[in-house]
């Protein structure tokens, strides 16, 4: 049996991804943000009750990945915009026809971050030139 993917007759369709790593982790929910909302309650109550940690709420942030990015261990992550993506030609059965790419997770270096980090720490002058 082939499951699809994405649901999109199904109202209801919600799905979660993880990563993490050490004591850091992301989430990825397609759904609302309430939805983003109520895991993030349950992860708390789940972290103080049973592992007895404290999520820190001021650090916690829901983001909507299409128009805001989330920094995770040092990378900036995103989805590419819809009016962005790429179209691509597609035939079955016969019958082609123009499709949208699927959104696309973006993986991006802040670069203003770290030459900002250099600067602060007196290894690059203003601007991102290196000193001796």
């Amino acid at each position: 049996m082939n499951i699809s993917s994405r649901m999109h007759a199904d109202p209801n369709y919600k799905r979660l991804k993880y990563v993490r790593y050490a004591d850091d982790f992301i989430i990825g929910v397609t759904g609302n943000q309430l939805d983003c909302i109520t895991i993030r309650d349950k992860i708390q109550k789940f972290l103080l009750s049973d592992l007895r940690l404290n999520l820190s709420l001021e650090k916690t942030k829901i983001t909507h990945a299409r128009t805001k990015m989330a920094h995770f261990l040092g990378t900036d992550i995103s989805l590419t915009e819809l009016g962005r993506r790429p179209f691509r030609t597609i035939t079955r059965g016969g019958t082609t026809f123009l499709s949208k790419v699927a959104t696309r997770p973006q993986l991006l270096a802040p670069i203003r971050k770290l030459v900002k980090k250099l600067e602060d720490k007196g290894i690059a002058r203003r601007g991102g030139q290196p000193t001796r």
